[in-house]
């Protein structure tokens, strides 16, 4: 999970709210607005899935509620409760489709979120210190099933820098790098996972260094 800075609401989107009976049911009936706003959403989250980080595009994506918008009717228009969340599937549900209406703990909006997660090399997720409403949002989004390990292990291994010893030196320039958006505005799919585990070999190198010192 990586923290997702929010842009202002689209001007459009703030003239239907506007409106006379305005509801997100007849919003997503709107389909070039709704997409406006999906499209805002996506390019806030730098083209990645809010949950788990995979790339998103208009087509592979749903504007998700991070209050649910039944038990918080004021909220179902406000822009600022509403994320890009992948479709997850097809065979097993996870993100905001495995999520539905129930409450998430720890959200991308939060600004410790990402310390409260940790990646392993196999690609599995948990959280930091037996932190519960951590270990509560991994299992709302379903972020251990197996596709999701996969991929993230394969990105990993893709980066091609856990292959050898890292020299502490070269590590931040490696993670402002995973952290920085390319020409097209989107970061690499799981980037936060690689930036993760980087942030961890920091820690070790450091530690080791205090102890040698």
């Amino acid at each position: 999970m990586r923290h997702i800075k929010k842009s202002a609401a689209p001007a459009a989107f703030n003239a239907y709210k506007g409106c006379n009976g305005a509801t997100y049911k007849n919003f997503v009936a709107n389909q070039p607005l709704y997409n406006e706003v999906k499209q805002q959403l996506i390019g806030d989250q730098l083209g990645q899935c809010c949950y788990c980080g995979i790339r998103v595009e208009l087509d592979s994506t749903h504007i998700e509620h991070v209050l649910d918008q039944n038990k918080h009717k004021k909220l179902q228009l406000e822009f600022s409760n509403l994320l890009a969340s992948c479709n997850g599937g097809p065979r097993q549900e996870h993100c905001g489709h495995a999520k539905g209406s129930r409450p998430l703990p720890v959200t991308p909006l939060q600004d410790d979120c990402e310390e409260r997660f940790v990646f392993r090399s196999n690609g599995y997720v948990a959280s930091v210190e037996d932190d519960q409403d951590a270990d509560t949002s991994i299992d709302v989004l379903n972020l251990n099933i197996v596709k999701l390990r996969n991929m993230r292990k394969a990105a990993l291994s893709g980066s091609g820098l856990f292959e050898d010893d890292l020299k502490l030196e070269d590590i931040e320039e490696y993670i402002e790098l995973y952290n920085s958006a390319d020409d097209n505005g989107q970061l690499e799919p799981f980037s936060q996972v690689v930036v993760n585990r980087l942030r961890q070999e920091q820690a070790l190198l450091l530690q080791a260094e205090r102890v040698s010192g």
